[in-house]
């Protein structure tokens, strides 16, 4: 949920397959497990407000995925382009990238 203090979501949380909304926004997860790409049926991920600093290729998968919130966390251009490319048919909202690195 919001406001918890995540600081890291479960390995196995691609597990919850009939997972249609993730929402743990404004926590400090630093990066999203590899077994989240298993999440097919994940169509909203509200992710703003966080400490990401990895997307592992396997969000590639998440071909349901229509909306993802990425907004207020420092993310490089190169990275924000590498995210899109993953997720061609995600509407992702983006903080304006920033002059830092991974």
């Amino acid at each position: 949920g919001s406001k918890t203090g995540l600081e890291r979501l479960p390995k196995n949380i691609g597990q919850l397959k009939n997972l249609k909304h993730l929402n743990v926004n404004q926590n400090e997860i630093r990066m999203l497990p590899f077994s989240i790409g298993e999440l097919n049926n994940l169509e909203v991920a509200d992710l703003w407000s966080n400490e990401l600093e990895y997307f592992p290729e396997s969000m590639a998968n998440m071909k349901n995925l229509k909306w993802m919130d990425l907004r207020n966390i420092l993310i490089p251009k190169v990275h924000q382009e590498r995210i899109q490319n993953m997720l061609p048919n995600t509407t992702i909202q983006f903080s304006p990238p920033c002059q830092c690195s991974w």
